[in-house]
């Protein structure tokens, strides 16, 4: 996992590693969570973002602070969570619509991709490469593969450093419940999304913006053929 982050807005770097533990299954629902110490030893942030972050988690029901005990997740809690509360819009996105959400996925992760590719550093090409070896290591886990997906798209968003790519990036991808398992439901289409990462983030190190964006459109391709191809 990838402890320490950065963000445009440290508090939003709380909420995205919530999904992200929640999702990946380490935080179950009704869990005490770390202390705050441990927290902001983790994500590189002050006491005041964190404390930002955990109360705008605690706004949206996610979690329940109990003065003298620490702060819980809430029972009720589900790896959907943040997604359906920050994102309602897309809660119950209709079978038409994928054909929108790809077109439109398709026109913001090249842009993201070909910014990624002229602004990224050192640190940023390190990040990608340790999430593409964790999906190297998750090809015989689909739903873990799924989170390591989107974790690789939105660390290209924040790499691109424009937080109005980040925000409908992050409702695009809070769309894709269907659209990114689908892309990781079999082995052969996991290690097609993981070399098709593999392109990307070649030509993300070595600067090329426009091949970048060739290989993301590429990969937006090939998962629309993929989810064209699920059983209904």
């Amino acid at each position: 996992m990838i402890e320490r982050l950065e963000r445009a807005s440290l508090s939003d770097a709380v909420i995205d590693y919530f999904r992200e533990m929640i999702e990946g299954g380490e935080w179950k629902p009704g869990d005490k969570l770390p202390s705050e110490r441990v927290l902001m030893e983790r994500l590189g942030i002050s006491r005041f973002c964190l404390r930002e972050g955990l109360a705008r988690l605690s706004a949206l029901g996610v979690i329940t602070i109990r003065q003298g005990s620490g702060s819980f997740l809430c029972e009720t809690v589900q790896a959907q969570s943040l997604r359906n509360v920050l994102l309602p819009m897309f809660s119950e996105l209709d079978e038409g619509q994928f054909g929108d959400l790809i077109e439109a996925r398709a026109l913001l992760e090249t842009s993201i991709a070909r910014k990624a590719a002229a602004h990224r550093t050192g640190a940023d090409l390190a990040e990608l490469r340790l999430i593409l070896q964790e999906a190297g290591e998750a090809l015989d886990r689909g739903e873990r593969f799924a989170v390591l997906d989107a974790r690789f798209h939105m660390a290209l968003g924040r790499i691109a450093g424009n937080v109005f790519f980040m925000r409908p990036q992050e409702m695009h991808l809070g769309a894709d419940d269907e659209f990114i398992p689908e892309n990781s439901r079999t082995a052969a289409t996991r290690a097609t999304a993981g070399r098709d990462h593999e392109r990307i983030l070649s030509c993300v190190e070595l600067g090329d913006a426009e091949a970048a964006a060739a290989a993301m459109q590429r990969h937006i391709d090939t998962c629309a053929a993929n989810y064209a191809r699920k059983p209904r």
